[in-house]
């Protein structure tokens, strides 16, 4: 999971500063939202997933990477770094959930390829 958090931050810190700044954390959550709605369409070709995950607007989007950035920078220096992204990304449960998907789903595409 580790390596997976690191790879997720490294990803998303677009000028290599070794913190994620506010400027790069609302592109991430919009491709996590692309994910998870990726996830939705797969799921339901295989009829595993019976729900709707509702579409993910932008203002929405911009509420959830406001209240992300403001309860995973625990120093509170307006940036986040790999530590805090970690503790922060660990001990959500949401966002531990969705790690735990993308996880099991790159390993069935690997076993597909």
């Amino acid at each position: 999971m580790s390596e997976k958090l690191k790879f997720l931050f490294d990803n998303h810190d677009a000028d290599g500063s070794g913190f994620l700044e506010h400027s790069e954390i609302l592109p991430m959550f919009k491709r996590l939202a692309q994910q998870l709605e990726s996830l939705e369409t797969s799921a339901k070709k295989r009829n595993a997933f019976k729900g709707s995950l509702s579409r993910i607007d932008d203002t929405s989007l911009s509420k959830l990477a406001d209240e992300f950035e403001t309860a995973s920078d625990l120093d509170g220096d307006g940036q986040i770094s790999y530590d805090e992204f970690e503790t922060f990304m660990e001990s959500n449960e949401l966002m531990n959930k969705f790690l735990k998907i993308m996880q099991v789903r790159r390993a069935s595409e690997a076993k597909v390829l």
